[in-house]
């Protein structure tokens, strides 16, 4: 029997969000989210992690279940922390924040 691996991808989040909350691009949802345009499309493209705070104000806003959520991105840990290590860098700097960004 083979394991099933979950590979990290925002984008069914994002496409998700955007069907739910009836946001016609990116740009839009942001504003709903409270993020700015530019965080949206780091997410998108995988230069920052979606971070735990992003997913709580996903949560507040749509009731959907963090663990829903993370599954959505393909997080399939048992904790964030194990699921941020892969956005540790090798020097031990991690991606920076969307709010320092």
């Amino acid at each position: 029997m083979q394991a099933t691996t979950h590979t990290y991808n925002p984008a069914p989040l994002l496409d998700m969000l955007r069907s739910t909350l009836n946001a016609p691009n990116d740009a839009v949802l942001a504003r709903m989210l409270g993020l700015s345009p530019a965080a949206i499309s780091k997410i998108r493209n995988q230069h920052v992690p979606v971070s735990s705070a992003v997913l709580l104000q996903v949560h507040e806003i749509t009731g959907i279940s963090i663990r829903e959520l993370r599954n959505l991105i393909g997080d399939t840990s048992t904790n964030l922390w194990e699921s941020q290590r892969a956005w540790i860098r090798p020097a031990g700097r991690t991606v920076g924040s969307l709010a320092t960004r």
